[in-house]
């Protein structure tokens, strides 16, 4: 990685506390652009000389990631890293161009996908008897079901979650690294000490509470990828619409939308640092919708 991509990098972890996944594709972004940069220019231009970036560089850079078949938010995405990498520059008073002048297009309106109450429920039943896996796998997908229903976790906060956040509560770390407080029933706490349980019979030593049980990556912490596999497996096999763990958050406060909760609490629930950002629920919540047009009275 070129110095100033990599003092970028320490700059965002230092000054902007950002967690180790943000600032990977923050740097990746500034390396993207700089492969372009180099393919069209013969290899005599790149980022490692922020002053050689032009508009017509970034410009072409999205043009490229468009052809490829990016979406829109995408490649507004990356605008934005090679924005900040930009501002960064001029922050440590380098002579680059103005970073201001980076348009971002017009991004599709947003459309929250929630999965339908009977067949999440379908699905909790399928992991909790899935006879395909040994107990203790089993028992670990159906406690990540249990946390990611009831406490909303990112797929992120999932995979970090440790084994000393579980008591009465579960503490994580947001993801911009604010104390987050996150209560759990006390019937889901319960699952997972039996799955913890089952661990230390195997003599599982891991700070982290969801691991991996593959040979290859035997109790090493669960990834991103290998979460968002087991519940695409279990809901082809459960004859479910796939299903990603993301979408459990949004089906979960949809639902609660839906049985008169408030919008302000919910965005508490989901750690929105922004309640705008919560209000995109309402445009699949129909019910919420009905029964406030209800409240009208009749002639």
């Amino acid at each position: 990685m070129y110095l100033i991509i990599k003092e970028f990098g320490e700059w965002l972890k230092k000054n902007r506390n950002f967690s180790d996944s943000a600032i990977k594709c923050y740097t990746r972004s500034c390396m993207l652009l700089d492969n372009r940069m180099r393919a069209i220019s013969f290899g005599s231009r790149g980022v490692d000389v922020p002053s050689d970036i032009e508009l017509e560089d970034v410009e072409e850079f999205a043009e490229n990631q468009r052809i490829k078949g990016k979406d829109v938010r995408t490649i507004n995405n990356y605008l934005a890293w090679i924005r900040a990498f930009l501002k960064f520059c001029t922050h440590k008073w380098l002579d680059v161009m103005d970073y201001n002048r980076i348009i971002f297009a017009k991004e599709p309106e947003k459309h929250i996908q929630a999965l339908p109450q009977d067949q999440m429920e379908k699905l909790l039943l399928f992991m909790r008897n899935d006879q395909t896996k040994n107990e203790i796998t089993r028992m670990r997908d159906y406690a990540m079901w249990l946390v990611l229903q009831y406490c909303w976790l990112r797929v992120s906060e999932l995979c970090n979650l440790k084994v000393s956040d579980i008591d009465e509560s579960i503490q994580i770390m947001w993801k911009w690294q604010t104390n987050r407080l996150v209560y759990l029933h006390a019937d889901y706490i319960k699952v997972i000490k039996l799955y913890l349980f089952l661990r230390r019979r195997l003599k599982i030593r891991s700070q982290y509470v969801f691991v991996s049980h593959a040979n290859n990556y035997k109790w090493h912490p669960l990834t991103r990828a290998s979460v968002e596999k087991i519940f695409a497996d279990a809901s082809k096999r459960a004859w479910v619409e796939k299903t990603r763990p993301h979408k459990i958050r949004h089906t979960c406060a949809t639902t609660l939308l839906d049985r008169g909760g408030e919008l302000i609490y919910i965005s508490k629930l989901l750690w929105h640092k922004n309640i705008t950002t919560t209000q995109t629920y309402l445009d699949i919540s129909n019910n919420k919708i009905k029964q406030t047009q209800q409240l009208m009275p009749t002639i």
